[in-house]
């Protein structure tokens, strides 16, 4: 098995950083989980620094996914800064240090440089004081004009060395500012967290919230379709009592029809007179009417 990708992303995000200040020699004693013999006799054999760093990055990501930790522990050994910033990089908070760290190479770089620079005047100064020294005293003007130029080296070389102080100081109040804007950001970080742990739990809330009120509406609608076929129940009902009223008013028209046809008569035998005729049809309707009340 190979590196878990997010380790492997982060020695490649940081490639350059490692390579600049990683000391392999000191780290590969604290290897021996991840690296062989052989391993470690490729990396002794690479001519310089740099290209031991390269080839030490190189075999981490094929030694199995606990190169990257046991990398880790061999820098908490000697290069505990490193290690912090990589344990860190997990959770965001390391690309800042990264930031500050290339800012403050920089800085060392600018200051070495201005360094270098004063040991050259110096190494000037002390030639011209030699060769000052060898010139007899036939040569009293060419004297004069080489201490003068002393005169010159000595002031640039006090200018360049107050120069350093000042940059140095500079320097050290930029590096102490972007410290201060580093756990600022960190506390920032932190905060945002917070708010997304709340805004989260908000959001649970809401879709419980919501998920109750979409079964009471489901029960409504339920109990809505139960009424409608109640309604559409009771309707066919009266359209069944009103066709049966139809039917009994028809055989009222034709009982009546029927007795304009015959005579009256009384008597046994004989047809019923038409107020009977009507209470016996009215009774019949009413009937009806009771059927259908009790079945509904």
């Amino acid at each position: 098995m190979e590196m878990d990708e997010m380790h492997r992303k982060i020695l490649d995000d940081h490639r350059r950083y490692l390579i600049r200040n990683l000391e392999p020699m000191k780290l590969l004693p604290y290897l021996n989980t991840v690296l062989d013999e052989s391993d470690r006799q490729e990396i002794e054999q690479e001519p310089t620094v740099e290209k031991k760093v390269v080839k030490l990055l190189d075999m981490l990501p094929k030694r199995g996914p606990d190169a990257f930790d046991a990398f880790i522990k061999a820098l908490e050994e000697k290069q505990k800064f490193i290690a912090h910033c990589l344990k860190q990089e997990t959770d965001g908070s390391c690309s800042r240090c990264v930031e500050l760290e290339e800012e403050l190479y920089f800085v060392t770089s600018d200051r070495d440089s201005i360094t270098e620079e004063k040991l050259i005047l110096d190494k000037e100064v002390l030639k011209m004081s030699k060769r000052i020294e060898e010139i007899s005293q036939d040569h009293e003007q060419e004297k004069q004009t080489l201490q003068e130029d002393l005169q010159i080296l000595k002031k640039s070389l006090a200018d360049q060395s107050e120069r350093v102080a000042e940059e140095s100081t500079k320097h050290v109040q930029a590096i102490k500012d972007l410290q201060l804007k580093n756990e600022k950001l960190r506390d920032t970080i932190n905060q945002k967290i917070t708010e997304i742990s709340e805004i989260t739990k908000l959001l649970a809330t809401g879709q419980a919230a919501l998920k109750n009120i979409s079964e009471q509406l489901g029960q409504t609608n339920q109990n809505l379709a139960s009424e409608k076929e109640k309604v559409k129940e009771d309707t066919g009902n009266l359209e069944a009592v009103s066709e049966e009223e139809k039917e009994i008013m028809e055989q009222i028209d034709s009982l009546q029809n029927e007795h304009h046809n015959h005579d009256a008569h009384t008597g046994n035998g004989e047809l019923e007179s038409p107020p009977i005729m009507q209470r016996r049809s009215v009774d019949l309707l009413h009937a009806r009417r009771s059927v259908t009340d009790y079945g509904s």
